[in-house]
């Protein structure tokens, strides 16, 4: 990122510098400010490189993404729903950018609590996706996660838990022990066992997780952070309430520092804080 003052800042290589900036942002969770740099870029590019070029395409289905994180979901289907058929139409039906776009729209119809069309579009993508990247390519990892999400959305537990222990296995296998995404599943067992109100089994293996994430990503990664909170759920729900309201104070104090005050996760710990103090226990925030 050093070049892009010495870049035109409208030429090619400084948009697509701009792009992956916005992208790094995001992916350290800073979402408002990824949405706002997005939206900033977004006609320069289209000026500079045309409605149709795949580089405006990506940053579309990114501004999707950050504005569906952010809670904004009727504006991210909007987005997505929108940019499906462009992306069909100048790369075809098959190409990696549609299919992409298809599973956000699982995701957010997910997120919505639209969990037989979630499962229904994952189901879709995850065909696709071996049919063309094969079982054990990264983003079919992904979609085989996520349908899960869209089993235990149902209530379907039991199916929702085979489906991450086999993923943790091919995750392992393929990506490492410490891929962010082989975390990912095992956070999502660990869900799984709170679900079912196996609540000291689910802190044993947030516990392990949060170890490992800090050691592998840092205390102040997103991902640390959100085990950090439903390890203080965990907690709340066993009785341990002024444990629990330690650690959630603790807590907001750094997803303020590293997210800000008006990110999402920074707003569920305060609400969970506010509740515990009046004596309720607030369920988790989690998105797959």
């Amino acid at each position: 990122m050093a070049a892009l003052p010495h870049l035109d800042g409208r030429g090619p290589g400084a948009l697509a510098l701009r792009h992956e900036l916005g992208r790094l942002t995001a992916a350290r969770g800073r979402w408002t400010e990824a949405a706002e740099a997005y939206t900033r870029l977004l006609p320069e590019m289209r000026d500079v490189l045309g409605a149709d070029d795949p580089g405006v395409l990506a940053l579309r289905h990114d501004l999707g993404w950050v504005t569906a994180v952010l809670g904004r979901l009727d504006e991210a289907e909007e987005i997505f729903r929108g940019l499906l058929p462009d992306r069909v139409r100048v790369s075809g039906a098959d190409a990696r950018g549609a299919i992409d776009t298809r599973h956000e729209i699982a995701w957010v119809a997910g997120v919505r609590g639209r969990w037989t069309e979630a499962e229904a579009g994952y189901r879709e993508v995850l065909r696709d996706r071996r049919r063309l990247l094969g079982d054990d390519h990264p983003d079919t990892l992904i979609t085989v996660h996520e349908l899960a999400w869209a089993l235990s959305g149902q209530g379907r537990l039991d199916e929702a838990e085979a489906v991450h222990r086999d993923n943790l296995r091919t995750r392992r296998r393929v990506l490492g022990d410490d891929h962010p995404r082989t975390f990912g599943t095992r956070h999502e067992l660990a869900w799984l066992d709170a679900l079912r109100g196996r609540w000291a089994d689910a802190e044993r293996r947030y516990r392990a997780l949060l170890a490992d994430r800090r050691r592998a990503l840092g205390d102040d990664h997103p991902d640390t952070l959100a085990t950090r909170h439903e390890l203080a759920w965990t907690a709340a729900s066993q009785g341990r309430a002024d444990e629990a309201a330690a650690a959630y104070a603790h807590l907001l104090r750094a997803r303020e520092r590293v997210l800000g005050a008006d990110h999402p996760d920074t707003r569920a710990t305060a609400t969970a804080l506010a509740e515990l103090r009046r004596g309720r226990v607030h369920t988790a925030r989690h998105l797959a």
